[in-house]
């Protein structure tokens, strides 16, 4: 029992309800979802410059803004109820909690773009392909 007190008291600090502000430890999460919310706004807008009308880059360009928008604008959030010194809202630990949720959507997102994506972008061509010679076949077919 002993043993268990003192694993958690290393941890303390990220249970307590109502902790201190310190810059130290909020600056990295200030920077990093920053960040992150910069990266949600451009990113979508260069996907959609360099990419035709009806590829799957444009999917997958709302399939990274929603998440990291909503994961900047909640860490940024956090982030603020702990400057405020607000009660339970800016306990240490949601941070980490949503430090460690985006990780996981991150792993998921890369297993996606590894296995998921590939076949949306093949599939993509091969649409592409058919409909540039079908175009051909009607032109040619419109000139006899």
């Amino acid at each position: 029992m002993e043993k268990l007190k003192s694993f958690f008291s290393q941890f303390g600090y990220l249970l307590e309800k109502n902790p201190d502000f310190s810059l130290k430890f909020f600056l990295p999460f200030l920077i990093f979802f920053g960040l992150m919310f910069l990266t949600a706004i451009v990113l979508p807008i260069l996907i959609k410059r360099k990419s035709p009308k009806s590829s799957p880059y444009r999917n997958l360009s709302s399939k990274i803004q929603t998440p990291l928008l909503f994961f900047s604008l909640v860490g940024l959030l956090l982030i603020f109820f702990a400057w405020q010194l607000i009660p339970y809202l800016s306990a240490k630990i949601l941070i980490v909690i949503l430090q460690i949720s985006f990780i996981i959507w991150l792993l998921r997102f890369f297993v996606y773009l590894l296995r998921g994506f590939s076949k949306e972008v093949r599939v993509w061509q091969d649409e592409t392909r058919k409909l540039k010679y079908l175009q051909g076949a009607k032109r040619w077919q419109r000139k006899q």
